[in-house]
């Protein structure tokens, strides 16, 4: 991964009002601006395909950013989502689901630089056991 990369995860179901919208596309930016080029994305969650527009609409004005999708299967193929991405990053994981999400959110923090978190909406508690390990990694948090 690139010295820059930043994990972007948070729960399937948001409701970001306006302002926290503008936080998330000013925090990318200035992401950016200071070097990142390669951002992670697992789930797709809402907040996650939010993360994924925004990225997409400042690829008009940088070009070189990129958006990675992080598979735990040695396929793509069997992961629809995976075409829509600039890149793939194959994790290893447990066939438990529960377990599957948690060891792949890990994996994204450790291949990142920093992460942006999405605390507010509804879903598994495993944002919270990764934002965890983001702070205990000493990782860069960008709260939204």
């Amino acid at each position: 991964m690139n010295k820059k990369t930043c994990a972007i995860f948070g729960y399937r179901l948001v409701s970001l009002s306006d302002w926290l919208y503008l936080k998330f596309a000013a925090t990318i930016k200035h992401l950016i601006l200071s070097g990142y080029s390669t951002f992670l994305f697992g789930e797709l969650g809402e907040f996650e395909k939010i993360g994924y527009e925004i990225i997409c609409m400042l690829k008009k004005e940088f070009p070189y950013i990129k958006c990675v999708y992080v598979c735990s299967a040695s396929k793509k193929s069997g992961d629809e989502n995976a075409y829509i991405y600039d890149d793939l990053l194959f994790v290893s994981a447990s066939e438990d689901i529960w377990q599957k999400r948690i060891q792949k959110r890990k994996q994204m923090v450790d291949c990142s630089t920093s992460v942006i978190v999405c605390k507010r909406g509804i879903g598994e508690n495993h944002v919270n056991q990764t934002s965890l390990y983001a702070k205990d990694s000493k990782k860069d948090i960008f709260l939204i």
